[in-house]
């Protein structure tokens, strides 16, 4: 499966954030549903803005997981569970 790794444009931000909230209910159990309905806000209109972001794309140019980066840490990294 050819894939591509780049930056992702400001449409893309829906996507990564569908991505986020999958990849979160399925290996954050811990995380009440509340927990996670608070922080999509945030993740959205916050912190996406505050990091520099790097996205997969699969071969139809889906994104399907992507990296949020400050400095030299990795502050995010989800990939969309399917």
């Amino acid at each position: 499966m050819p894939s591509l790794i780049d930056t992702p444009a400001p449409e893309d931000l829906p996507r990564l954030l569908e991505v986020w909230e999958t990849a979160v209910r399925a290996t954050h159990d811990f995380l009440p549903e509340a927990a996670i309905q608070r922080l999509r806000p945030l993740i959205r209109d916050r912190y996406f803005s505050q990091v520099a972001l790097t996205c997969l794309r699969d071969d139809r140019q889906r994104v399907v997981g992507f990296l949020g980066r400050a400095g030299q840490r990795v502050e995010m990294l989800f990939v969309d569970p399917a």
